[in-house]
């Protein structure tokens, strides 16, 4: 015997718990790459990644592995992506100030 499907063929994707979620896009989700990224947002990363040097000490996510730095750039750039995409983006924004 066939179950009888709830699928009413709107289009809503059902959530994890089988609720129709509402509103979303059909926009695909991307990590925004590095240049596309504000300016202070940039410097600001460019200065947590810098390596020490002799007597001087490195950014706070200097000791991290070049991939973890890379997944973190990555997820950041999703996280801009997501403002840009909900109109919440603010160029002219500190550094992490979105």
């Amino acid at each position: 015997m066939l179950k009888h499907s709830n699928h009413n063929g709107a289009g809503a994707k059902a959530s994890p718990s089988g609720i129709p979620r509402q509103g979303l896009t059909t926009t695909p989700v991307r990590s925004m790459p590095m240049a596309g990224w504000t300016i202070a947002d940039r410097a600001a990363w460019e200065r947590a990644i810098a390596p020490g040097a002799r007597l001087r000490k490195g950014g706070a996510g200097a000791h991290l592995a070049p991939v973890t730095q890379d997944d973190l750039a990555r997820r950041y750039g999703y996280f801009i992506d997501h403002l840009i995409r909900n109109d919440l983006f603010k160029p002219e924004a500190q550094a992490a100030g979105h």
